[in-house]
């Protein structure tokens, strides 16, 4: 019996499938197989991947990066990694121990290219979120949302680099996607776990998510037809997010002697009282893909964005 065409029209638009996430999933690996990936966005990515090297070689003790000047420079002023701090088990530059443990895995299997495993798959698994969240929000299917975020956002470029940006921000899309679906009790502590394991890798992201969160709660109470109050959610996602958040902590102080929290502290401070600066390297990296703002390089951006709106 053949569909009426009501029927066929009443159906959902396709979603994403695998095909399109291993498309998205090749991006990042292509750059990373046509490029060096002994070579990374600077000296802080390249810290990290200094670690992961060591911690593949010699396991969690490798968080010690060294210091060839440390009596001359028992402070670290001019340690060559950025950001590398003292502590009780030597010199440690990660924000966190999690995801250069995770990523010393892929190296012993597969080298500098398997390091970034993380990185290339919370690519794939970013855009999903994002369709997931434009589906609920009223944006179709999502294939915008999916190409937007998975081909043409920060998170393509993090997907290539040892860094937690791109692995934080697909956690923290799902950690929404969740949140914003009104989900029973089950799915609120799974968003509050997300949630957690996306601010142990990046500190600095609980801020967006508190507000993005707390955005949520109000428009959901704001629902005319709602019979439950939001509140019910609250407790499981906190109790998921200070889970993971416990665990995660406790992990970066036997690793790395506990300095991780200063660290991530000073970052989010920076990130609200660097604003300008911070919104003068947006518009630098959204217009143009390289250091400096010529004619051709600004027409190239803008058009581009142009078509990204007009999607």
């Amino acid at each position: 019996m053949q569909p009426t065409t009501t029927e066929v029209a009443a159906r959902p638009a396709t979603r994403p499938g695998v095909l399109a996430c291993l498309a998205v999933l090749l991006l990042p690996a292509l750059v990373v197989l046509l490029g060096d990936a002994r070579f990374h966005s600077g000296s802080d990515a390249g810290g990290k991947a200094a670690t992961v090297e060591l911690i593949a070689d010699r396991g969690l003790d490798g968080v010690d990066v060294g210091y060839w000047a440390e009596a001359a420079d028992p402070d670290g002023t001019h340690h060559p990694m950025i950001n590398t701090k003292r502590t009780d088990v030597g010199w440690v530059q990660v924000t966190s121990a999690v995801l250069p443990s995770a990523a010393a895995l892929g190296a012993r299997v597969a080298g500098d290219h398997g390091a970034l495993w993380l990185s290339m798959l919370a690519v794939p698994l970013g855009a999903l979120a994002a369709a997931r969240l434009s589906r609920r929000l009223g944006g179709g299917a999502g294939w915008v949302a999916f190409v937007v975020v998975g081909a043409l956002s920060p998170l393509t470029f993090y997907g290539a680099d040892q860094w937690e940006h791109a692995p934080a921000l697909a956690l923290g899309l799902w950690a929404v996607a969740l949140l914003v679906e009104r989900p029973d009790g089950r799915t609120a502590l799974l968003a509050g776990l997300t949630a957690g394991a996306a601010v142990v890798l990046r500190r600095e992201i609980v801020f967006f998510l508190l507000f993005l969160g707390l955005a949520e709660l109000l428009v959901a109470a704001g629902r005319a037809h709602r019979t439950r109050r939001p509140g019910h959610r609250i407790v499981p996602v906190l109790i998921g997010g200070g889970l993971t958040l416990a665990v995660g902590f406790v992990f970066d102080r036997e690793v790395t002697g506990g300095t991780t929290g200063g660290r991530s502290a000073t970052q989010a401070a920076r990130a609200g009282s660097e604003l300008a600066e911070r919104l003068s390297d947006a518009v630098l990296t959204t217009v143009v893909q390289y250091p400096r703002l010529g004619f051709a390089e600004i027409v190239l951006g803008v058009a581009a964005l142009a078509g990204m709106v007009m999607a």
